[in-house]
């Protein structure tokens, strides 16, 4: 029989402004794996976290708990210290389990910045994330899912991966994203899935109160940039 050993990490971050309007890391509590070392100065009176995984990934059955809080007016980036490694899962043993609960208070900015998220082969993962936006808050938020360790041939190899994202503005539902991708029931590279495509990106920006033109004007400019961009691909031939 075979004995899995549950990880139980916990991570709370608050951040508040000082008198002179400076981001300032308030409150920290961890519980191994997870632990920042320090905040950093961002510029422009933002504060920079690393977020540091000490196991250097997620292990079978693992339990972790991220919790952020901003302040009014606080500006914080988070990002982390490498990519994010979803380790093979034992037999018959439960899904590794992130939860990320983010609270912006009024005017306050997040740039969530993680690297990639890379589940090797035999993996099985779920990750729930929960944004809860005050009027004027901002998020700048990506995320980036990788097929796996592609120096090592695996592609889409994982077991299972389970990825929730819920975001709501001063209560109100304005983003939900559900995927459950199971490579041996349903072959992922299709068109139905990636269209073949190895990796898949998401992006999130969103502030509360926003008026329907700027977010048209932003949809414009957004879709300029990236087909300047295709076409500088098309050039150098990638």
């Amino acid at each position: 029989m075979t004995t899995t050993t549950q990880t139980q990490g916990k991570l709370r971050l608050g951040f508040g402004t000082n008198e002179q309007g400076i981001t300032q890391l308030s409150a920290y509590e961890h519980r191994p794996p997870l632990k920042v070392v320090r905040a950093f100065d961002a510029g422009d009176g933002a504060a920079l976290v690393h977020l540091h995984n000490v196991s250097g990934g997620v292990l079978t059955a693992d339990q972790l708990d991220v919790e952020v809080c901003l302040g009014e007016g606080a500006h914080a980036q988070l990002t982390t210290t490498g990519a994010t490694r979803v380790y093979r899962s034992k037999p018959n043993s439960p899904a590794a389990v992130q939860n990320m609960h983010i609270s912006l208070n009024s005017q306050a900015l997040l740039e969530y910045l993680p690297d990639p998220l890379i589940p090797f082969a035999g993996a099985n993962y779920r990750q729930d994330t929960r944004v809860e936006m005050a009027a004027g808050a901002t998020l700048f938020w990506w995320e980036i899912l990788a097929p796996g360790r592609e120096a090592y041939g695996e592609q889409f190899a994982y077991e299972r991966l389970v990825l929730r994202t819920d975001i709501r503005a001063e209560g109100r539902p304005i983003a939900f994203e559900s995927a459950q991708v199971e490579p041996a029931v349903s072959p992922v590279g299709g068109g139905v899935r990636l269209g073949g495509y190895r990796y898949l990106a998401t992006f999130y920006i969103c502030r509360v109160g926003e008026t329907g033109s700027v977010w048209s004007e932003l949809e414009t400019r957004l879709h300029e940039e990236l087909a300047r961009f295709r076409e500088r691909m098309k050039f150098n031939g990638a």
